[in-house]
Parts: structure tokens; C-alpha cells; sequence
């Protein structure tokens, strides 16, 4: 069962069982601004947070809450045209004088955003042609009109931060025009494990544009740490939100933390901003 802000009441979130570490779910607070994260205002004798309020998220220095912008990322990305889709095979125009790499993993979106396809390119005897496999290697031949789509592939793999050795807590907000999982697999991993998004509960989340924040937290129970996840997505049926909190053992912080998408399918236009905490 999850949190459904929209309705104000716990539903079924569809899903077989959440993982035991999960201590809780974050009940919306009563009032709350657009750009505003959820804190803990108050928790029982065991350390487990009772209530939430709105808080400001810093945009840049040192906001109220102590909290300071370490840095962001915006991903670039290169985008190749395919210009042509017959029985599986592809044609893609080059981009630069270059062509997509083949063999690795892949995302074909649709223009708007509206949908997606992860698969590898496959070369063929013709320069510019391929047939696909999906992300598990079996032959994949889609049967949407992929001239409507394009390929989208970051110029960057992974996002490193540095500069964080005077923080105990680490706030990071990502930002995308689309969110792609694959299978049951988790979506964002980081080497700082309390602010990877480790659930694959939470793939019913992918696609569409999506706003999620993970955020650690100091514990009453020693040698603990929260971590707090909130994931929006917006869709035309409305905006699905899932919040929870995880207890960790508290990590040695290491000497830069970095995010990567755990299948390789960030795309371009996705914001990664960190904040840190003393």
C-alpha cells in the first residue's frame, strides 16, 4: 500500500510486497508549496518519523535548514534520425559525421516524449543500417513506425560530485523529461547507496516526465540514517506520487558521490542537483 496524495488516502500499489527495510510511509502534509520538499517534524520513542512538513529546497548557498547547493548537472545528449524502418531494419542518419554506437544499451523516444523503446543497434553490411535486440539480447523487430521515433544518447554516462567531505547528509533532486526502467530492475544507483533509487517496487513510475527527490537525514537510533524517496510522475490522468522512508546503517561518505542510471538509460534533458548538510 502507498500514499496517494491526489486522493488522500492509502491504495493498492499493485505491487506483491515491499522490501522490510521500508519503516513507513510519508503522509502529505497539510499545506504545501510548488518546489518544496517533505521533512520529518516529529518521531516516536523508536525513531520512526510520525510527522511531515513543507520545506523550502535551496536553490543555491545556504538555505534556513542549513542546507547547501553542491553543484548540478544537466545531461547532454546526441540525437540521431531515423530516417527509415523496413521488415527490422532501421536506417539512421549520422550526426556530426557519426553514428550511434551498436552493442550497447539504447533509448528510441518518441519526439515529444510521449513514449519510449530501449533495445541495442545491431549493425548490418550497409553503413547506417541495424536491426535491434532488446536490452537481453533476444531479436526485437517493433512494430511502431520508428520513423517517428529518434535515438537519444547521453554524452555522458555517469554524474560525479565532489567537494563533499564537510557534509554528513546529501539531498539529491533529479528532473526528466522521461524516467526508463527496464524490467524489475532499479532505475538510478548511486556509490552512495542511501540516495540510489534501489526499489524495483517503484517501477510503475516509468515514463513520462518525472521529479524525483531522495534525501538522508540524521537517525535518534545510533548509528542510523533515513533516507526519504519522493517520486512524482505527471501523466494526463494526473500526477502519481510514492513516498517512503529506509533506515540504513549509517555509510562511510566517500570522497565523491556519484549517480548513474543502472541500465544506461538516462537521455538528454535530465537535471541532477545535489545539496549537502554538516
Amino acid at each position: 500500500w502507498i500514499w496517494d496524495a491526489v486522493s488522500g488516502a492509502y491504495v493498492d500499489s499493485g505491487f506483491s510486497a515491499l522490501p522490510d527495510t521500508i519503516a513507513g510511509c510519508i503522509h502529505a502534509p497539510a499545506t504545501a508549496e510548488v518546489g518544496q520538499t517533505i521533512v520529518v517534524k516529529a518521531v516516536d520513542e523508536n525513531g520512526k518519523p510520525t510527522e511531515w512538513e513543507a520545506a523550502d529546497m535551496a536553490s543555491g548557498g545556504v538555505n534556513s535548514d542549513g542546507w547547501e547547493k553542491i553543484g548540478e548537472v544537466a545531461l547532454e545528449s546526441t540525437i540521431f534520425i531515423i530516417s527509415a524502418y523496413v521488415d527490422g531494419v532501421l536506417t539512421v542518419s549520422s550526426t556530426e559525421g557519426v553514428y550511434p554506437q551498436t552493442g550497447q544499451n539504447t533509448v528510441l523516444r518518441k519526439q515529444d516524449y510521449s513514449g519510449y523503446i530501449t533495445g541495442k543497434l545491431v549493425a548490418t553490411d550497409v553503413e547506417g543500417q541495424y536491426t535491434m535486440v532488446n536490452l537481453d539480447g533476444a531479436t526485437y523487430a517493433p512494430s511502431d513506425d520508428l520513423t517517428q521515433y529518434v535515438i537519444d544518447v547521453p554524452k555522458q554516462g555517469f554524474i560525479e560530485f565532489s567537494s563533499i567531505s564537510e557534509y554528513q547528509y546529501f539531498k539529491a533532486r533529479f528532473t526528466s523529461p522521461l524516467l526508463i526502467t527496464h524490467g524489475v530492475r532499479q532505475a538510478i544507483s548511486s556509490n552512495y547507496y542511501p540516495l540510489g533509487f534501489l526499489n524495483a517496487n517503484y517501477c510503475g513510475i516509468a515514463g513520462g516526465p518525472v521529479e524525483i527527490i531522495l534525501e538522508t537525514m540524521p537517525s535518534p537510533i545510533t548509528d542510523k540514517i533515513y533516507s526519504t524517496a519522493c517520486f512524482k510522475r505527471k501523466n494526463p490522468g494526473g500526477t502519481a506520487v510514492f513516498d517512503t522512508i529506509q533506515l540504513f546503517d549509517r555509510p562511510s561518505i566517500p570522497s565523491t558521490i556519484s549517480f548513474v542510471h543502472f541500465n544506461n538509460l538516462f537521455i538528454g534533458g535530465t537535471k541532477i542537483e545535489l545539496w549537502g548538510k554538516a
